[in-house]
């Protein structure tokens, strides 16, 4: 996984399509993302056919800890590495 397009306040996250440790087809990703500051989540759900998601009105010069969950069709989810991501510093 790797972050783009980071800014004061918002970034993108990017990964490979991942396959399931079970060998099934991968129905959906699920991007969550935790503030390292106050704990706070947000989440994204998105089809298996996308690679890419962004997160907006972050806090400027803040870290945030993502990770990947991959749904395959019997709902199992694999886990991918967290990352860690810094937003820009506001000025």
């Amino acid at each position: 996984m790797t972050p783009v397009n980071v800014s004061t306040e918002s970034f993108h996250v990017q990964w490979p399509k991942l396959t399931s440790e079970i060998d099934r087809a991968v129905r959906q990703y699920i991007v969550v993302v935790t503030s390292q500051h106050d704990s706070r989540k947000a989440g994204r759900i998105v089809s298996s056919d996308t690679s890419s998601v962004g997160f907006y009105g972050l806090s400027p010069g803040s870290e945030y800890a993502v990770i990947v969950l991959a749904m395959d069709e019997s709902g199992y989810l694999n886990k991918s590495s967290e990352i860690l991501v810094n937003t820009e510093e506001d000025g």
